[in-house]
């Protein structure tokens, strides 16, 4: 009878144990929601529709001409765009209860909103990584592997990502920078925008640029993407494919078609510029066409070298690489070229 007295005791600590483990969150208990589709998007090779789910360890490819948008609950979401590949390393939930989010960007154009102080999120590419709380900014890498940020809420933290080394059976793997080059970072701030294409060997040799307005506006747009109330989101999930329209109509439009008129544009943009960098012109087409040339030198130490004239309150300047527009008040000066 004692031994008994003694036991039960112990059998009741162990049920209380086990019950908290089983309330404890877990990373499998996190995921991520398909808010808006448009084209054709995967997850894990297999046509995604509204209302998919996405964990760690997924792969997300938006194929040409379509968009994608991932809510992390009501803390972050991520737009991706045509043309990217996308993997979710990490989602679970932090000692602090706030989601912890990973993500690897292999290719592509993503843009990233996180509500500040509600998650901490991380985006990896195979140049630099970028590190936020509270922000809302694009990713976006040349097949070069060289990789663009533009901020336009918040801060983010920018470091380098260690360099593959392809392995012997065909794979690749991380070499170890020197431990001064793991721990330098840039800390971009809003109007901001940087671009790091591996080749550096420190980040103190990239510069930091202003936005064109037009780069400021274009995000403007898509910083307006919506997040999809908790409660609707848990509908969605669950709702049939033909009860998800009913859904949406009751709620705000996730991209209203102002937004993705804008998307589009964008999309049609880099195009453009994709055909421009196969057959690009040069300085002397640019003179026959144009005349004169000039040096635009801006305070932060940029040149553009090219036509240019003044137009409200900007400087267009059509270059080898196509029209550039920066804030008059940004030029230092200009010269004869």
């Amino acid at each position: 009878m004692k031994k008994l007295k003694l036991i039960l005791p112990i059998l009741a600590s162990l049920l209380i144990l086990v019950h908290c483990k089983e309330e404890k969150p877990t990373a499998e208990s996190l995921h991520g929601t398909i808010t808006f589709v448009r084209g054709t998007v995967e997850v894990n090779n297999a046509k995604a529709t509204i209302g998919i789910q996405v964990k760690a360890n997924d792969t997300i490819n938006v194929k040409e001409k379509s968009t994608a948008v991932i809510q992390f609950s009501n803390s972050a979401m991520v737009t991706v765009e045509a043309n990217t590949t996308l993997s979710i390393e990490k989602l679970l939930v932090g000692a602090d209860g706030k989601p912890n989010i990973e993500l690897t960007q292999e290719r592509g154009s993503t843009f990233n909103k996180i509500m500040p102080g509600e998650a901490e999120y991380n985006i990896h590419t195979p140049t630099i990584t970028a590190g936020v709380r509270g922000t809302s900014f694009t990713v976006a890498m040349k097949d070069d592997k060289s990789a663009s940020i533009k901020l336009f809420r918040g801060k983010v933290a920018v470091k380098k990502s260690p360099k593959l080394d392809t392995t012997p059976e065909g794979g690749s793997e991380a070499v170890p920078d020197s431990e001064a080059a793991q721990e330098e970072e840039i800390i971009l701030t809003a109007g901001n925008k940087i671009e790091v294409t591996g080749e550096e060997e420190s980040l103190a040799d990239v510069k930091i640029e202003e936005m064109q307005i037009a780069e400021i506006e274009s995000l403007e747009k898509l910083d307006e993407i919506a997040f999809v109330p908790e409660k609707n989101l848990d509908q969605i999930e669950t709702a049939k494919p033909d009860e998800i329209e009913a859904i949406l109509e009751e709620i705000p439009e996730v991209v209203p078609d102002e937004i993705e008129a804008v998307m589009i544009q964008v999309e049609e943009q880099k195009e453009e510029e994709a055909k421009a960098e196969v057959k690009q012109i040069t300085l002397d087409d640019l003179r026959r066409t144009h005349g004169q040339l000039s040096k635009v030198i801006t305070k932060s130490g940029k040149v553009y070298i090219g036509a240019f004239k003044q137009k409200a309150g900007n400087m267009e300047i059509i270059t080898t690489k196509g029209k550039r527009i920066i804030p008059s008040s940004t030029v230092a000066k200009v010269e004869p070229y």
